[in-house]
């Protein structure tokens, strides 16, 4: 198009006797005009090409840039399903351990600290109160004559008699008191900051609350009866030369085998 608009000048000015050189010559200036239209269409030419490959080029650009935009977004999408499926295997994983941390610490028949999750709590918190000069207490108690149930009403009622007591020996404690199940029909509590006579209270309380209830299985109404032991281990003690938890524990288990000893409950 340009082209055409500068030839057509270029003739226009040659008829009406403009000549864009300095020649008289008519022949002479329409060869030069010629020579001069007929450079210009080659520029022309060539800038069109030129101006075809950058276009397609540029379109080229455009496409690749198109799909690389789709490529980031399907990559994002993948990502984020990965993220997303990561984080939910990570909470599947972090419920398990917690289930599983559970399992390990927790007796499956009554729902307290077992033996071993137990000895280790309150071996952290003597050693607590080792360093604050503390007091704590130990109660031992040991169900009286739990045989008979086994032997008269089956291992059932034995069990279901256990799961029983649970509430009412937790419900007489404070929530920084531990409570463990030893085995069998043995439990041992560890009261901190406590002294031996407001241990000995504790335990009268649950001796009462074991005593009065009426637990009633298959049929048949189980009452039952405990004896408990307790022990202090103070701050007047040196605790460096014990092992605070085997030592607290063989006295209240002393103390246990006297109540035994004079006639239970």
């Amino acid at each position: 198009f340009a082209v055409t608009i500068v030839a057509t000048l270029a003739v226009y000015q040659l008829t009406q006797g403009i000549y864009p050189y300095s020649t008289k010559s008519v022949q002479e200036a329409v060869w030069l005009t010629q020579e001069y239209l007929a450079l210009i269409s080659v520029v022309s030419v060539g800038l069109a090409i030129l101006m075809r490959e950058i276009n397609n080029q540029r379109r080229a650009l455009e496409e690749k840039e198109y799909a690389l935009r789709m490529h980031n977004s399907t990559l994002e999408s993948h990502v984020h399903e990965r993220t997303l499926l990561l984080e939910k295997a990570n909470n599947a994983l972090h419920e398990a351990n917690i289930q599983l941390a559970h399992i390990a610490s927790v007796d499956e028949l009554t729902g307290i600290a077992n033996r071993q999750h137990f000895r280790s709590e309150a071996q952290r918190e003597l050693n607590r109160l080792k360093q604050d000069n503390q007091t704590a207490s130990m109660i031992l108690i040991d169900l009286d004559y739990f045989k008979r149930v086994n032997d008269t009403y089956g291992h059932g009622a034995g069990d279901f008699v256990l799961k029983s007591i649970a509430e009412p020996i937790r419900q007489s404690l404070r929530p920084k008191d531990l409570l463990g199940r030893m085995g069998g029909e043995e439990f041992f509590i560890l009261l901190t900051e406590t002294n031996v006579n407001s241990a000995a209270n504790i335990a009268e309380r649950i001796r009462q609350a074991l005593e009065s209830l009426e637990l009633h299985y298959d049929g048949n109404m189980i009452k039952i009866t405990e004896s408990l032991g307790v022990a202090e281990l103070n701050k007047h003690e040196n605790w460096s030369n014990l092992e605070d938890l085997e030592y607290l524990t063989s006295r209240a288990d002393q103390a246990l085998y006297s109540a035994k000893e004079h006639g239970r409950n």
